[in-house]
């Protein structure tokens, strides 16, 4: 597994700097002690904290940590299947778009990356770069002073706008501002790239979302998607129609699209629920 994999590159430099281990392989028992104290010293030291009410979150639908919200079932469900099959291809990093605004992909990023973190062996970090409609701190009732767009096209420091929301083993890098012009050009720049290999590179067990604006309203999406791994296709079941659809998994050419994921396919007093994720 390529968590693993860098988890033992970084003990053998450690051995090798301090010169008292040989440096030969590890045993294969060893591994998963490395992953389990790499998690145990991510401390949020430089990121800012700000705690939420679990309750709360609730009422602005994550509903990932709630046992008894039967979404919670769905949410994790595609999760577990999102991390096996990215996994086995040694990806980190996922983007979530859609066809058309409305389609729930910012609602699902936010209880993905929720879910992910209950994993004891994953961090998650999520990316809001939706530029033109921000909400992945306001699903976490957090209000952010500065975001990605600020990082991108100013010297605002990276540990100033990332903030964890109370929850172990979860980020937040949030969008703060809308921009309406120019946003694709800042998710195209050297800068974002940079800033894609950071994220996905600190922490060997971390897992990096994206949360993009739709693929038919602008080019965002596609200016950036050959930064990540792979992508998620959120689909509004009975509103986004056949033609938008086909559209959209058109322009996902060249992107390793890991499946579609159709919102409100089944309705309930509680909300809707989520469907799988189809490799």
């Amino acid at each position: 597994m390529e968590r693993i994999k860098r988890a033992l590159e970084l003990a053998r430099s450690q051995r090798e700097a301090d010169r008292s281990v040989p440096t030969g392989p590890r045993p294969a028992d060893d591994l998963q002690p490395a992953v389990t104290k790499e998690l145990e010293e991510i401390r949020y030291t430089q990121t800012r904290v700000e705690p939420v009410d679990i309750d709360a979150l609730a009422e602005r639908r994550v509903v990932a940590r709630q046992p008894r919200d039967p979404r919670a079932t769905q949410i994790n469900i595609l999760r577990t299947k999102v991390l096996q099959m990215m996994e086995t291809r040694g990806w980190r990093t996922i983007a979530l778009t859609s066809a058309a605004p409305g389609a729930g992909k910012s609602f699902l990023a936010a209880n993905l990356a929720a879910s992910i973190a209950m994993q004891v062996d994953y961090t998650a970090l999520v990316v809001d770069a939706d530029m033109h409609h921000p909400s992945i701190a306001g699903y976490f009732g957090i209000e952010a002073d500065a975001g990605l767009g600020d990082y991108l096209s100013s010297d605002v420091p990276l540990s100033s706008i990332m903030i964890n929301p109370g929850m172990e083993r979860l980020v937040l890098l949030p969008g703060s501002r809308e921009i309406s012009v120019g946003s694709s050009g800042l998710l195209a720049t050297p800068r974002m790239s940079q800033l894609v290999e950071e994220l996905k590179t600190r922490y060997p067990s971390r897992v990096v979302l994206f949360d993009l604006p739709p693929l038919l309203v602008t080019d965002d999406a596609l200016a950036f998607l050959p930064e990540v791994d792979c992508a998620l296709l959120v689909v509004e079941s009975n509103v986004n129609t056949e033609k938008e659809v086909r559209e959209a998994v058109n322009l996902l050419k060249g992107t390793n699209l890991l499946g579609t994921v159709f919102n409100k396919a089944i309705q309930s007093p509680d909300g809707a629920y989520y469907g799988n994720a189809y490799s």
